[in-house]
């Protein structure tokens, strides 16, 4: 077998894994571990996009996930005050989980507006559905199950953390942003 032979067996291994992965109910930490480690490998690396080229495909490979701007833009959240926020799409124990964060808010007992350094609130939300019992089409399933080419995926480098002072990577000012906004957050927990 040639070495790119062996690559395009190992880009699709590693989606079948995923195919049995989503189909299983309960994931545990080793296999996210191990995911984790894969999904770099399949779309930060692009493994799945040289092995879709080196096959000779038109376009590009894509994939379905949840769409976390699209999201906090309907829900008319600002990015600028989120801490943290997980795009996710994981089912675990029959529950689909889309989207979590963490948000400065203003304080409904002080007043305290959420753009200040301390004293704001802090809003926690997702958005989760039962995969055990399917609704009808809901409003948020475009959101939800966005189908993605591969270079659209937004993403957060470590190029990106905090105390970089790089100019952030494409798509990724959200990430600087929320970044910045956590050292507030930690104080704000820290004051409280």
């Amino acid at each position: 077998m040639s070495v790119e032979q062996s690559r395009l067996l190992t880009v699709a291994e590693d989606i079948e894994y995923f195919s049995q992965w989503w189909k299983s109910e309960s994931v545990d930490t080793t296999a996210i571990r191990h995911g984790s480690g894969i999904l770099r490998r399949l779309l930060v690396e692009d493994a799945a996009g040289a092995g879709w080229r080196s096959l000779g495909f038109k376009k590009e490979p894509t994939i379905q996930g949840p769409d976390l701007l699209a999201f906090f833009r309907k829900e008319k959240f600002d990015v600028g005050l989120t801490a943290g926020a997980i795009s996710a799409g994981v089912r675990h124990e029959g529950i689909d989980t889309a989207f979590l964060s963490a948000r400065s808010v203003d304080n409904p007992t002080t007043g305290v507006l959420a753009s200040a350094d301390v004293g704001f609130a802090v809003c926690v939300g997702s958005a989760m559905r039962d995969a055990r019992n399917p609704a009808p089409s809901a409003d948020l399933d475009p959101l939800i199950e966005r189908t993605w080419y591969l270079h659209e995926i937004p993403r957060c480098s470590r190029d990106d953390s905090p105390g970089n002072d790089s100019q952030p990577s494409r798509g990724n000012q959200a990430c600087c942003e929320r970044n910045g906004r956590c050292s507030r957050l930690k104080k704000q927990f820290a004051t409280s």
